[in-house]
């Protein structure tokens, strides 16, 4: 069960960073329209900037999580 859980919080932390990673693509590229106004590329800073704190958060979550759970496992 314990090993379950651990795959879980693991792939967990890969999506997260991989929605990230988009995110952050995205906020780079800017609007993917043929011809974007100002209002386009204001959309697309908040929409980027909203979905890297989104998902950045539980990432960070993760990760702390699983340093706990390694740093207990090397107590031992």
């Amino acid at each position: 069960m314990k090993t379950a859980v651990r795959i879980f919080v693991d792939l967990c932390i890969v999506v997260l960073l991989a929605l990230f990673a988009f995110f952050l693509l995205y906020l780079h590229t800017g609007s993917w329209e043929m011809v974007p106004t100002e209002e386009d590329q204001g959309k697309v800073l908040v929409v980027a900037v909203f979905g890297m704190i989104v998902t950045g958060v539980p990432c960070a979550a993760c990760i702390g999580l699983r340093a706990t759970v390694l740093r207990k496992r090397r107590e031992r």
